[in-house]
């Protein structure tokens, strides 16, 4: 009820940022028929150097769209109600580790309203972090659910091992659980003998531990493998190189160990921030508003010690206060948040991006349990005035949380408020920028999107999409020479096929300036990276056929004519290219021919479909042939 409460306001915004890549434009996500491409290929359809491999997330968005259909409140409803269940899973893992209902309550309370979680819960894609939080608790729940002197039962070693597997194919983050593993095995022990005599017996007795433990941990360790294994079978790596992690993504791909590290322990400083006030929240820190730190003197290696050293020293007066049993708790929940911040930290590996708030939404599992732990301990040793004091303290916490929660689910509701508060918030991400030029864009300021994409290039210029989205933008101002010049910049920038596309669009730029000696330069740029880009090959035989010399070669535009249809036979476009081509060698007979062709695959609605009948007719009733228009559009 608390999780419907905070988020029902979130329910009819529109899919935005990767919610739109990963469900409106990727056809797995809709077309059930395509469901075994969701287990052979990458998560980011089409980017194949990305070896991200989450099937389990990307099938559960076709079978939520087989159910509730393509409107977005039921993406966004089972993300709530997912929410929801790792709320109640958090209570019943509280409910075992604190051994009473107050601070599981209250965990699981802060947990369910904590702002911080808006973007994992509001975001569709944020259900791969929300999933793989809710199975590392159950595994850790069916651990702890066996007393320190018995051996782990086979029943429930089958249990981790099918969750663990469940949750690598999730999203790559659950590979932390072979770490997390060890650790509670480990603590256990040490937790074990520094309770009663009894239970130091049990747990320094081999017999009473048993190889179980050992088999949990090589068992995961195998799922965990056998899980990388597929993904190298598949992609042939397992991660994506460092400079191939775009700098305004993650400008650490490229950083040192050292660097990476130093940048980790200013970011452990944002991240405890937004978990102690979350506010103000952004969904984007693209560089360079998180510049790569290279000293520790720099201010945010400063501020980021400054809060890790507080929560030590908090960490240490409460373990020196509270009693044998909330020492032990409190350790679990260091290492808890520990190893899992170590998985987004970049300072281990260096994932996609150099932070985001739905990352936190794993380790603040600890986070919540420490604030229960915490108050539970306090009121206990509080008399009535004090009880009173600590119950207006967590109300609160609580409160402030839900009112900041519902207030940042309306940011969510459209584009413009969105990237508004997003600029406000990281005035130096130049992707908010973008964005924000994208959403005037929509609204058909194109001078306001276009200041406002220079002003993120200002910010950064090597990135390439904001070097296309402004020549995109200029070419529908008909601004062609600056959308040349955009494409450009973009193509030296860009990396595979995205130089490729880059090529293509200066060609076409240079057709639309009836610059065709310039336009076949970038065409045969094109077909040098791509031999079997067909709209090249069909815009090279346009040109070479319709201009005039030294443009003008009529055998190489036959060449390529006859490439770009072998490729797609049943293009209407390249077959009325190819008309034009056997008309300008004479070939009328030929050009007849491909002209009825055309008109089989070409429908009524079909925007060429009048022009193949006019040409088709004029040529059979032996009068002269229309003139080729001066540009083609490409198939």
């Amino acid at each position: 009820m608390i999780v419907a409460a905070v988020y029902a306001n979130s329910l009819h915004g529109p899919l935005l940022r990767d919610d739109k890549t990963a469900i409106v434009l990727d056809r797995r996500a809709s077309d059930p028929a395509r469901w075994r491409e969701i287990f052979t290929q990458t998560y980011w359809h089409g980017l194949n150097n990305d070896p991200i491999y989450r099937p389990l997330t990307t099938l559960s968005f076709l079978l939520n769209r087989m159910v509730t259909g393509d409107a977005p409140w039921g993406f966004r409803a089972v993300n709530i109600t997912l929410h929801a269940v790792v709320c109640v899973a958090v209570y019943a893992l509280a409910l075992r580790l604190l051994g009473g209902t107050l601070g599981a309550w209250i965990a699981a309370a802060l947990f369910a309203v904590h702002a911080v979680h808006t973007e994992a819960v509001t975001a569709i894609v944020g259900r791969a972090d929300m999933a793989v939080t809710l199975l590392l608790v159950l595994i850790t729940w069916v651990y702890l659910a066996t007393p320190p002197n018995e051996n782990v039962r086979p029943w429930r070693l089958g249990a981790v091992f099918l969750l663990t597997a469940i949750a690598v194919f999730c999203k790559e983050t659950a590979f932390v659980v072979l770490p997390w593993i060890v650790f509670m095995v480990l603590w256990r022990r040490w937790a074990g003998s520094r309770g009663p005599e009894s239970a130091k017996r049990a747990a320094r007795s081999p017999a009473r531990r048993g190889r179980a433990e050992w088999v949990l941990i090589l068992g995961a360790g195998l799922v965990c493998a056998s899980a990388l294994g597929l993904r190298y079978a598949l992609f042939d790596r397992l991660s994506r190189p460092g400079d191939w992690i775009p700098m305004i993504d993650n400008p650490l791909g490229s950083a040192s160990p050292g660097q990476r590290i130093l940048t980790a322990i200013g970011l452990l400083g944002d991240y405890l921030r937004l978990l102690v006030w979350p506010h103000p929240l952004c969904c984007d820190y693209s560089y360079p508003q998180i510049p790569v730190a290279g000293a520790l003197t720099e201010p945010a290696v400063l501020v980021g010690l400054a809060w890790i050293a507080g929560f030590i020293v908090s960490f240490f007066l409460v373990g020196r206060l509270a009693s044998s049993y909330t020492w032990t708790v409190a350790v679990w929940c260091l290492g808890f948040f520990l190893i899992t911040y170590a998985m987004i930290s970049n300072a281990v590996l260096v994932i996609g991006t150099i932070f985001g708030e739905r990352l936190i939404y794993l380790p603040s599992v600890a986070f919540c349990m420490g604030f229960g732990l915490l108050i539970a301990r306090l009121a206990a040793h509080a008399g009535p005035r004090g009880k009173i004091g600590i119950g207006l303290l967590c109300a609160g916490v609580l409160v402030a949380n839900a009112v900041l929660t519902v207030r940042r689910n309306r940011d969510w509701r459209d584009p413009m408020a969105l990237w508004s508060q997003s600029v406000r918030v990281c005035p130096s991400s130049a992707r908010c920028w973008l964005n924000l030029a994208m959403a005037y864009e929509s609204r058909g300021d194109f001078d306001k999107a276009a200041e406002l994409i220079r002003r993120s290039l200002e910010l950064y210029d090597g990135e390439w999409s904001h070097h296309h989205a402004l020549a995109e933008l200029l070419a529908r101002r008909n601004d062609f020479e600056g959308a040349a010049a955009e494409h450009r910049r973009a193509f030296e920038l860009a990396k595979g096929k995205f130089r490729v596309q880059e090529a293509y669009k200066v060609g076409q730029c240079y057709m639309a300036l009836h610059r065709p000696a310039a336009a076949v330069r970038a065409f045969e740029v094109v077909i040098k990276l791509d031999p079997n880009y067909a709209a090249a090959l069909n815009n090279m035989a346009y040109l070479q056929a319709t201009s005039d010399p030294p443009v003008r070669d009529l055998d190489q535009a036959a060449r390529h004519i006859k490439r770009a249809i072998e490729l797609a036979p049943d293009s209407p476009t390249l077959l009325d290219t190819g008309v034009d081509v056997h008309l300008a060698r004479g070939e009328r007979d030929l050009a007849i021919q491909l002209l009825r062709r055309a008109l089989s695959v070409a429908d009524k609605e079909h925007r060429l479909h009048a022009r193949l009948r006019q040409r088709l007719d004029e040529l059979t009733a032996s009068r002269p042939s229309t003139s080729p228009s001066a540009t083609r559009p490409s198939p």
